[in-house]
């Protein structure tokens, strides 16, 4: 009798070990995550970021985003991106309720928080704490819920960003066809000339099929680039200087200075199109040369190679003789 009782007893505790393991192993795996609604860039207009004791705020101003106070363009590729990782978040896990902030980063001191506005209301406010250990997440904390998240992707790189490295950094951009060049170094200047287009830019009128040297197609194709006394120029150099001002991006911008307080330039590069354009190069900084653009407001840096390619030697850009005719 008494082993019956012991048997029915050891029976009776595996039955509610076995009950007390599966609710827990339930209440581990089972809970619902937050469903977030995706938000557009194109529906935001401001993004706060705020770390530690230092607050940056981005928005949109005529269809381009600004840096606040200074208003400073920003990169707009950098702000979508901004933009993007809290309005596409992804929450994959939850990962504490402990309110064991500091565990994941996520306490006053080192979370990166992040808020994005349509006009003046926020719409989402995000806590961004360190990566995950399998390198493809991060912890996170959504507003005033107190639990942590896991989501896709490392997002604390994208945020903890400055000024300096949120400004947009284009300074000179040209998308239409060169047809005048003037490069002045010191006192010297040479103007030079593009003798004729691409047969897929002629003029109107003209014939597709033209040569490039010329008009009536016979005789020896004369230069791309020449003086306007005929002189031909050293076409690969005026590439090289076309091609590097075309989509110029600068290294950083000088602080403290404005465009006007710059004076005694060593070398001034105009462009001519359909348009001007000019750019300014003045003292070497280490490694970098000070300059302006007249497409950009602000004064900046560009590395010493980018600066060689367009401070040519003038006397080494033109052949001393015009091209013979024949008859």
């Amino acid at each position: 009798m008494r082993l019956k009782k012991e048997v029915i007893i050891l029976v009776l505790l595996i039955g509610l070990l076995s009950g007390y393991l599966l609710v827990q192993k339930r209440g581990q795996t089972h809970y619902t995550l937050p469903e977030l609604d995706q938000i557009d860039e194109t529906a935001a207009s401001k993004l706060v970021v705020k770390q530690g004791q230092t607050d940056t705020t981005v928005v949109r101003e005529e269809g381009r985003w600004v840096i606040l106070p200074e208003r400073y363009p920003a990169d707009p590729a950098l702000v979508k991106e901004m933009v993007d990782g809290v309005g596409a978040i992804s929450l994959t896990a939850l990962a504490s309720e402990s309110r064991n902030y500091a565990r994941y980063e996520l306490d006053d001191a080192r979370a990166t928080d992040v808020t994005l506005y349509n006009g003046d209301a926020p719409v989402r406010r995000i806590l961004i704490g360190k990566g995950a250990s399998s390198g493809r997440h991060s912890f996170v904390r959504l507003d005033t819920d107190h639990r942590v998240f896991q989501v896709s992707g490392v997002l604390g790189n994208r945020y903890r960003k400055t000024v300096a490295d949120l400004r947009d950094k284009s300074v000179l951009s040209i998308d239409e066809e060169i047809t005048e060049v003037t490069l002045k170094d010191g006192a010297a200047k040479l103007v030079l000339l593009r003798h004729g287009l691409p047969a897929d830019v002629q003029p109107s009128g003209g014939s597709a099929g033209a040569k490039k040297g010329g008009e009536t197609g016979e005789g020896p194709p004369l230069p791309k680039w020449q003086t306007a006394d005929g002189l031909p120029a050293r076409e690969h150099d005026i590439d090289e200087i076309i091609n590097t001002v075309s989509h110029l991006r600068c290294d950083g911008f000088v602080e403290g200075k404005t465009k006007e307080a710059l004076t005694a330039p060593q070398y001034t590069l105009t462009l001519k199109g359909g348009r001007s354009y000019t750019l300014t190069i003045f003292d070497q900084d280490e490694n970098r040369f000070i300059a302006t653009s007249s497409e950009n407001d602000y004064p900046f840096f560009i590395a010493d190679w980018k600066a060689e390619r367009i401070m040519k030697d003038l006397t080494a850009l033109t052949e001393s003789k015009a091209p013979k005719s024949t008859s």
